[in-house]
């Protein structure tokens, strides 16, 4: 009877939990807000995201049942993949490195291959910015071993045909822009949480114009291009686009200088010099550096309207320098 009387004791603790069906419920909500752009700008998205990583891992510090672990586990992780993204973002490559090793593990923990598959993705954009082209490919490559549903298999296969494109593996290249198309077309479940955790076809446009143009073919680019910005303006309402809609202008603005079309270029910069400082990522400015480096060819060199867009463009990098946290 003592031995029955201490499994009873032990049944009553494992029955026992800190988190309720409700809580988690408004963690999920909290999650598809954030990674939806609710919070516009990217250190407000960061904030956000940190508040509702410090929540799950304070409720994983007690106890809970086991399938409610695993939930908090994935929420956690989704969270630092979204830290690590704006990490990113603002230009802390460090960081962001750093919050992708414990969005690993917490992925590990929830079993959830879909977590394992962000992962790889948000490893590869930072990769990507941060200059080391080839690790960006393989991390979108390693992505796909773990796309079971939703569209992280068509943004890990635009990835890695973009980054491919880069160093001039242009038959990889053309190959997994092929298997975009296939990724495409296969049923999958509605992304969860969807917005940044999530790769629409606007996006997806935005990465193939991007490969086509790597790949030296500026109109079909622009093709893709003018898709996408149709898409996005017609969806205003989706606030985290405005970074996606960003970097397609300036893509496009690229393939416009590469067809020697000045006054095309400048309409897709424009909007782009307009955004405010705290709308403004490390992203964002590396583009536009690319676009400088275009405007500084000779043909362009003699011209008012090239030199007028050097001249904003150079105002527009000095004063986010200036006023971007620390």
């Amino acid at each position: 009877m003592a031995t029955a009387e201490e499994s009873a004791a032990f049944g009553s603790w494992a029955e026992i939990t800190n988190v309720g069906d409700f809580q988690l419920e408004h963690l999920q909500t909290r999650l598809r807000h954030v990674a939806r752009g609710i919070y516009r700008s990217p250190l407000d998205k960061f904030r956000e995201a940190a508040q509702l990583r410090n929540v799950a891992f304070a409720l994983l510090d007690g106890h809970q049942r086991p399938e409610q672990t695993r939930d908090l586990y994935l929420i956690a992780s989704l969270a630092c993949v979204i830290l690590a993204w704006e990490s990113h973002s603002l230009g802390r490559y460090d960081a962001a490195d750093t919050q992708t090793r414990t969005a690993l593990l917490c992925a590990e923990l929830a079993g959830h291959d879909g977590a394992r598959a962000w992962v790889r993705v948000v490893q590869c954009t930072t990769a990507y910015w941060r200059g080391e082209v080839t690790e960006a490919a393989q991390r979108a490559e390693a992505a796909l071993e773990y796309a079971r549903a939703g569209t992280v298999g068509v943004l890990a296969t635009c990835q890695a045909a973009a980054n491919w494109a880069r160093p001039g593996r242009n038959d990889q290249a053309e190959s997994l822009l092929r298997r975009v198309g296939t990724e495409r077309e296969r049923p999958s479940d509605p992304d969860e949480p969807g917005g940044l955790l999530g790769c629409d076809l606007a996006r997806q446009l935005g990465f193939t114009g991007s490969t086509y143009l790597r790949l030296g073919q500026p109109r079909e680019a622009l093709t893709q291009f003018d898709h996408a910005r149709n898409i996005i303006e017609a969806e205003p309402e989706e606030e985290f686009r405005y970074g996606s809609d960003a970097l397609v202008r300036l893509d496009a603005a690229k393939a416009h200088l590469a067809l020697d079309h000045l006054d095309g270029a400048e309409q897709m910069i424009d909007p782009v010099l307009a955004l405010p400082v705290e709308r403004r990522f490390d992203g964002l400015i590396q583009r536009l550096d690319g676009v400088n480096a275009m405007l500084s060819a000779d043909r362009y060199r003699q011209s008012p309207t090239g030199q007028t867009l050097r001249d904003r463009i150079d105002a527009f990098r000095t004063l986010t320098g200036r006023m971007l946290p620390p």
